[in-house]
């Protein structure tokens, strides 16, 4: 799913905000904000050698066969949001199997032939691991559909992350599908009560080896999951003690 969601998404923030399918001209867009918020809102604080195809790897399929299922949100004629949707997960998983295998040997190559930094290796190898750790630990999706949303930093407010959290819904249930589930990056101990407020559940927490080594702090990889239908907590931001409003109840 991207970065962490909004620290308080019950801001409705009185700025123009539109929600639309994703179209070709917006895939460079996309990408752009992708490689702004990869680490925790924010660039990666080194040069990373093939970034740019690392990028088109990430965003491969939804912007490929999963297009018609993708959005963005868009303020003043600029993406400052996007949300993907994957209902077909057998076919996600076929495409990006083959994507990173040539990936794979394109950098292994690279290495070999002394094309690469040493920290852009470091980097893609820890990365290697975490996707081998994270499909061990993971073995059977917890939901039948997955959903990867992203929002600008400085634009992350709880208007756009409800907008892209509805989009997503609603794809779901056009599927006939019962929910999604997605992954999200974290400092430790942080997010989860905001994602709550978005309706999402935090299913399980395992730390995120690359982007705790790239940034010099523990960062947690949180597995998220949403159960269309289930209530969403609207203040849960309050003082402990202090009385929860759940959507649709009075």
């Amino acid at each position: 799913m991207g970065e962490a969601a909004p620290s308080n998404p019950d801001r409705w923030d009185a700025i123009d905000l539109e929600l639309r399918p994703l179209e070709v001209r917006d895939i460079d867009d996309v990408a752009v904000l992708l490689r702004s918020t990869i680490a925790l809102g924010r660039p990666l604080p080194r040069p990373l050698d093939f970034e740019a195809e690392y990028a088109k790897l990430c965003l491969r399929w939804y912007v490929g066969p999963g297009r018609s299922h993708a959005a963005v949100v868009e303020q003043d004629g600029a993406i400052v949001g996007y949300a993907f949707v994957c209902v077909e997960e057998t076919s996600y998983h076929r495409s990006i199997r083959r994507a990173t295998g040539r990936f794979a040997v394109r950098l292994t190559w690279a290495a070999l032939t002394g094309r690469m930094t040493p920290w852009s290796v470091r980097f893609y190898w820890s990365r290697g691991i975490d996707s081998v750790m994270l499909a061990r630990r993971h073995l059977a999706a917890p939901m039948p559909a997955h959903a990867h949303l992203n929002i600008a930093t400085d634009r992350r407010t709880g208007r756009a992350a409800v907008l892209l959290r509805d989009h997503i819904d609603r794809t779901v249930a056009s599927a006939g599908l019962e929910g999604w589930y997605g992954e999200v990056n974290a400092r430790r101990g942080s997010r989860q009560r905001a994602l709550e407020r978005l309706g999402l559940v935090v299913l399980d927490r395992e730390r995120n080896r690359t982007m705790s080594k790239v940034l010099g702090t523990d960062v947690d990889r949180l597995i998220i999951q949403r159960r269309l239908g289930d209530p969403i907590v609207t203040d849960s931001s309050s003082p402990r003690g202090s009385r929860k409003r759940v959507a649709g109840r009075a």
